[in-house]
């Protein structure tokens, strides 16, 4: 069956516009929950198709999206925000579906190793302040210092952001997983394939996006009872309204990541456990100042991360503390 998706899924998707594409992307999402890394073959000839159409339909909306106003001014339709922030939801959800199904090889293999910074930069990057995917998703970019547009930012009421930036921290936390955490440490559950590693630059630019872009970013979001801090990169409506009940999947998925990138950052492949801690506390210590928080914020922080308490125990007292923080 998996070989007829190879001839059928591209058809439809050629066809496919904003009212259909994502229940033909479901198929294949659905196909990779069923059957894991066998859909690698399929994925890794979809992948570039599924991204591309992704990349036209983000553009499309765009084209459409400004209305002549009054004086030559000119305003955005009403319905676009909703349909963009969708429309990245969806990309989102592919990209989640190839990270965590078994299907992560097929980002860095030769034909889309030069859409993995796009997709990075570009859609789970702007996800992580709620903000909506731009209209070169996907293709390579040559700049690193991506800022989201403010007009692309998830509203103040939480609601409608929750899902792009849950979905962006699934990703990072899958490709944490995959890319850089020791198979040791791994959560993965029995049974599971071996990730397929990737090439040691690869690996590397992403632990690096990772240190120095994405958890910098994912921090700030939900850190709007700080005093501003100079070059976040981040406008302030980016922030996330922690106390809002939609708001604690984020902040759980959040508090997975921190907990992996501490435990990828104070590995000992010697001992092979987590033993050098002073790695990690030094990372995030400088980190969290940069965003602003207070040094004595900071060391809490550090005494939860590093305490050794059970994954569901620290997602628990993490989102207990963030949301004491903002009260």
């Amino acid at each position: 069956m998996l070989g007829y998706q190879e001839q059928i899924l591209p058809v439809l998707l050629a066809h496919a516009d904003s009212s259909d594409a994502d229940e033909v992307v479901q198929v294949l999402n659905q196909l990779m929950v069923e059957y894991l890394h066998e859909c690698l073959p399929l994925v890794q000839t979809l992948f570039g198709v599924v991204v591309d159409k992704y990349s036209a339909l983000s553009s499309a909306l765009e084209s459409v999206s400004v209305l002549p106003g009054q004086e030559g001014s000119a305003i955005e339709a009403p319905h676009v925000h909703a349909e963009r922030l969708a429309l990245h939801r969806q990309y989102l959800l592919f990209v989640q579906h190839v990270v965590t199904c078994g299907c992560a090889a097929a980002l860095f293999t030769p034909e889309h190793l030069p859409r993995l910074e796009g997709i990075l930069f570009s859609v789970v990057l702007p996800a992580l302040a709620g903000g909506a995917v731009s209209s070169d998703a996907g293709k390579e970019v040559s700049s690193q210092a991506l800022r989201v547009n403010p007009n692309h930012i998830g509203n103040s009421d939480t609601q409608d952001s929750v899902p792009v930036r849950k979905g962006g921290l699934v990703i990072l936390n899958g490709l944490v997983t995959s890319w850089l955490l020791p198979p040791t440490l791994s959560s993965a559950p029995a049974g599971s394939a071996v990730p397929t590693l990737p090439p040691a630059e690869v690996a590397n630019a992403f632990r690096s996006y990772l240190l120095d872009q994405a958890l910098p970013r994912a921090i700030h979001s939900i850190s709007a009872w700080c005093a501003p801090a100079t070059g976040s990169g981040c406008a302030a409506k980016s922030q996330l309204n922690v106390k809002d009940a939609a708001a604690q999947g984020v902040l759980i998925e959040l508090a997975v990541l921190l907990r992996n990138t501490h435990s990828v950052l104070s590995f000992d492949p010697v001992s092979q456990s987590v033993s050098n801690i002073p790695a990690s506390s030094a990372y995030f210590t400088s980190m969290l100042q940069s965003v602003g928080w207070p040094g004595h914020k900071v060391q809490i922080f550090l005494q939860q991360l590093t305490a050794q308490t059970p994954l569901g125990t620290y997602k628990e007292a993490f989102k207990l503390f963030i949301r004491e923080c903002s009260a």
